[in-house]
């Protein structure tokens, strides 16, 4: 697990910048997905965030 930070929102997937300043690509995970959060639940720009 790496704690990183939404940079860019894109449809479907987010750019994140790790503590190390790696720049990666994410997608929400499928249970985030599965259990039908809200719109406003979502990661956005400025969002502080586990990756796997």
């Amino acid at each position: 697990m790496v704690l990183g930070r939404v940079v860019i929102q894109n449809r479907g997937s987010y750019n994140v910048v790790t503590e190390e300043k790696e720049e990666v690509l994410a997608v929400v995970s499928g249970k985030i997905m599965n259990d039908n959060f809200e719109k406003g639940e979502y990661p956005a720009v400025g969002d502080w965030i586990v990756i796997d």
